[in-house]
């Protein structure tokens, strides 16, 4: 029997996701690029969200309590084994040809650790949307969403896990960290992830909060830079 090796694991955390969790998957599933094994985090579900990812090919349900969204990506990670890392979360969808563009981008630049691409925001009267139903909110954007990474797994851990601390948005501390590490990514300008907008997105449900998570990152960031320069100038 020929043992599988993936190139590509993705971490999918989910907290009671059953309503959009099975598109997601599918979403992964489809890709172009073949060679990826998916591991879905069930933080506590009380829904069906881990018979839902049992259900299908290539995955891995791990289980580790309540641990929360930052918690169980960095216990997804912890059992990863291939030598690239990717993302998505449990409502929203990747395009077909993510992987592929990626790895092939990575590929031709060794040197980068990472890259990202673009997001697109859609609504849909339907769980399972499809191209009749998605209504797109905005133009393809370019920007700072964990869904469009791509990043090679040794990179991710000459920087360290992501923080839990429910009041700092744990990617951009960790961001703030890799480029401190000096860690290097760039952005393609492929779409890469659609991102469902419902009313139980995080970012809806309490945007005070999302932009605590911010400023608390920001503060821990110029922290840290504090306590280096201190450390510095006693050693002048």
């Amino acid at each position: 029997m020929t043992h599988f090796t993936p190139q590509v694991d993705v971490i999918l955390a989910v907290h009671n996701g059953e309503a959009f969790l099975a598109q997601a998957l599918d979403s992964i599933c489809n890709q172009s690029f073949t060679n990826h094994h998916t591991l879905v985090i069930d933080d506590a579900s009380t829904d069906e969200s881990a018979t839902i990812a049992r259900a299908f090919e290539g995955v891995t349900v791990l289980q580790p309590g309540r641990v929360r969204q930052p918690g169980a990506i960095n216990f997804g990670i912890e059992h990863s084994t291939a030598p690239f890392v990717a993302f998505l979360d449990a409502d929203d969808l990747w395009t077909p040809k993510k992987l592929e563009l990626q790895l092939q981008y990575l590929s031709i630049h060794p040197e980068v650790d990472g890259v990202f691409g673009a997001t697109r925001q859609f609504t849909s009267s339907e769980a399972f949307a499809t191209a009749e139903t998605m209504q797109w909110l905005d133009e393809p954007q370019i920007g700072f969403s964990l869904t469009t990474l791509l990043i090679r797994r040794n990179s991710f851990f000459k920087v360290g896990q992501f923080n839990t601390d429910p009041h700092v948005n744990h990617l951009v501390e960790w961001y703030s960290r890799a480029l401190t590490t000096n860690l290097i990514f760039h952005s393609i300008p492929d779409t890469l992830v659609y991102r469902r907008v419902h009313a139980q997105n995080m970012t809806r449900v309490d945007r005070s909060n999302v932009f605590k998570g911010y400023f608390g990152a920001l503060k821990l960031k110029l922290d840290q830079q504090r306590s280096l320069s201190e450390a510095e100038s006693s050693h002048e």
